[in-house]
């Protein structure tokens, strides 16, 4: 399992856009010891997300109190930006980042929008899209194996339209509870009727993962989740961030 603050240096094309698969995909892990699965901060030696006020944290390899962080160039590390995938998957670790991991975790809290509770306003651009129901497109739905997520994003960043951070949606009675998954038996106190209309229902908060709004999602419902559910969302992000 990785520790917490370990780098690692993807395949060019796990998960790349088009254009982009000649360099390595640099992530940091965030994920609590001990958890089913992994989930990593994207990182990038571009400020672009940052620029546009997503959560991040700099980190200077020629400036760290830790020689070992595995990286030749100050690089961007963005927890706006998670991907969780399988352990097995994962090579070697690269190095590891220690003094400025404490940052990063509380930019994740920031990222997540901890306590923002959900969106109160309509489906619009640029609108909050916090705790809004969202559709995949066919290709992450494939990829994932649901069709339909709740968006977490930190609800001003959510605004901008690039990363939405996005929890999957699945059957309950097709995919068995696991470890850090929210079970909703019913979703009538939810705003707008639920589009997959199946209960009882799994948030799948371990497979949690950032998606660009563009390519990835179909579109927005009408639906917003309870403020209970996101209590019970947020609770479950906590363990399995270990914050």
């Amino acid at each position: 399992m990785p520790d917490p603050g370990q780098v690692y240096y993807l395949p060019p094309e796990f998960r790349e856009g088009p254009g982009k698969g000649d360099r390595p995909h640099r992530v940091l892990s965030l994920c609590a010891p001990g958890a089913e699965t992994s989930t990593f901060a994207y990182g990038s030696t571009r400020a672009t997300d940052a620029v546009n006020g997503a959560a991040h944290v700099r980190v200077d390899p020629f400036g760290t109190r830790y020689g070992g962080a595995g990286l030749s160039r100050p690089t961007y590390f963005y927890p706006s930006r998670l991907l969780t995938f399988a352990i097995e998957d994962l090579p070697e670790p690269s190095g590891r980042i220690i003094h400025e991991l404490p940052a990063i975790r509380q930019q994740l809290v920031q990222a997540l929008g901890m306590g923002q509770g959900v969106t109160r306003e309509a489906s619009y651009r640029g609108a909050n899209r916090r705790g809004r129901i969202a559709e995949y497109t066919p290709a992450i739905s494939e990829d994932l194996g649901a069709t339909h997520c709740l968006v977490v994003t930190d609800g001003r960043y959510s605004r901008t339209a690039l990363q939405q951070t996005t929890i999957p949606i699945l059957n309950a009675m097709q995919y068995g509870a696991t470890a850090g998954d929210v079970l909703v038996e019913n979703t009538s106190s939810w705003q707008g009727r639920f589009s997959l209309r199946v209960h009882p229902i799994l948030l799948a908060v371990p497979l949690i993962t950032s998606v660009h709004e563009r390519d990835s999602l179909a579109r927005y419902t009408r639906t917003i989740v309870s403020e209970d559910t996101m209590c019970q969302v947020e609770a479950a992000l906590m363990l399995h961030f270990g914050l």
